[in-house]
């Protein structure tokens, strides 16, 4: 069960209590997860697309042009003093400029791998045994990340294995014939539009296909305000659960505040906070324990 040895925020002891005791009534068979994955799963250091920029593996020009675009864009990204709507066009100006930079390197598919090997990323504590967990009783898990999903791929098949359950919607290469990036997928997947609408209907994890059928207790994981937003575009929900780990040292009481109207639960630890508030949750559900 919880207690007090997580350094959490309850924005609402009773309102978390009463989710969390319909998530554990409903049991296990009317759950799914949505997660962010750059600083969720992972820790607060190295990104997808970081392991890409910190590779060497690439030439020199890239790896140049690539931090400028971070140094430019990053605080742009991270300032809380812009709207969403004022970010939008300047994140996806970005994103368009890193991609087209990718792909004019023309790398055979099978680097990404290699660059995986050489990095110094780390998973959060206990994200593995989350996964297991989920994997074990048949509980889908959906990952959206604006990342790079061919090295998201490659990071969880090293870090942590291959799971039936787990879907990744991400920004992903597409190759010729001979394995070499041509392009990026369409649309690209942003911080402002990562949300259950991007999935395409035909897609195996839709909200009707027979995977997802009667999961309508959500528990949704991030670490940006927008993460609280991925489950949007899910109809006939019960509940949605929020947890948002709250990745800066002393965050101001402003930024608090918003993460708090946010999200139910924020998990504090300056990025490295672990996982094991999380998978104890899902103990008391798959147990069936209350408070």
């Amino acid at each position: 069960s919880i207690d007090g040895e997580y350094h959490t925020i309850l924005s609402s002891p009773d309102d978390f209590q009463g989710k969390l005791n319909q998530f554990i009534e409903d049991g296990p068979h009317c759950l799914q997860i949505i997660s962010d994955f750059d600083r969720t799963i992972t820790t607060s250091g190295v990104s997808s697309y970081g392991v890409i920029e910190k590779s060497g593996l690439l030439s020199e020009d890239y790896h140049e042009s690539v931090q400028a675009l971070f140094d430019k864009y990053y605080p742009i990204e991270k300032s809380h003093k812009m709207t969403k709507e004022e970010k939008l066009p300047i994140i996806v100006e970005w994103w368009v400029q890193a991609n087209k930079l990718l792909v004019n390197e023309k790398v055979h598919r099978s680097i990404f791998k290699d660059m995986v090997k050489e990095s110094d990323y780390k998973f959060r504590e206990y994200t593995v045994e989350t996964m297991e967990l989920l994997n074990e009783w048949n509980i889908p898990l959906l990952i959206f990340s604006a990342g790079n999903g061919n090295v998201i791929d490659e990071m969880i098949c090293h870090t942590a294995g291959d799971f039936e359950n787990l879907h990744i919607i991400s920004n992903y290469g597409t190759f010729d014939e001979e394995g070499i990036i041509v392009g990026m997928s369409d649309p690209i997947l942003h911080i402002f539009n990562k949300n259950a609408s991007t999935i395409p209907e035909n897609c195996s994890w839709s909200e009707n296909s027979s995977a997802m059928l009667g999961r309508k207790n959500i528990l949704v994981i991030g670490d940006s305000l927008g993460d609280a937003n991925m489950a949007d575009g899910v109809d006939d929900t019960h509940n949605i659960l929020k947890v948002g780990f709250l990745n800066i040292v002393q965050p101001d009481g402003d930024l608090l505040q918003k993460y708090r109207n946010a999200f139910d639960v924020v998990l504090l630890n300056n990025g490295q906070a672990s996982f094991s508030y999380i998978y104890h949750l899902l103990i008391d559900i798959v147990n069936g324990t209350k408070e």
